[in-house]
């Protein structure tokens, strides 16, 4: 099984110290896939990203392939307003 992201990228709870990529791949039986994604995915859009980003779904087995997609919506923020030491002299 391969989940792809357009916009952002994908991990599974647990893997936090792991590179988080817009592409996971997860091979083994179905039991094993399904443990393995049983604590549910982990989704961050791209820096600065808001609409819509699309979970794409790639099964392979026994030779056949199947597609499916999942629509994200990604709603703005406000970005973190910092203020900087700034010095004026006259």
């Amino acid at each position: 099984v391969t989940l792809s992201m357009a916009f952002g990228v994908l991990w599974r709870p647990g893997d936090e110290g792991s590179e988080a990529g817009a592409r996971l791949v997860l091979i083994g039986t179905l039991a094993e896939v399904n443990a393995a994604l049983s604590g549910g995915l982990r989704y961050r859009g791209a820096p600065d990203f808001h609409g819509q980003d699309t979970l794409t779904v790639t099964t392979v087995s026994n030779g056949l392939t199947d597609v499916d997609a999942v629509s994200i919506h990604v709603t703005p923020v406000g970005d973190d307003g910092r203020a900087a030491d700034d010095a004026f002299t006259t």
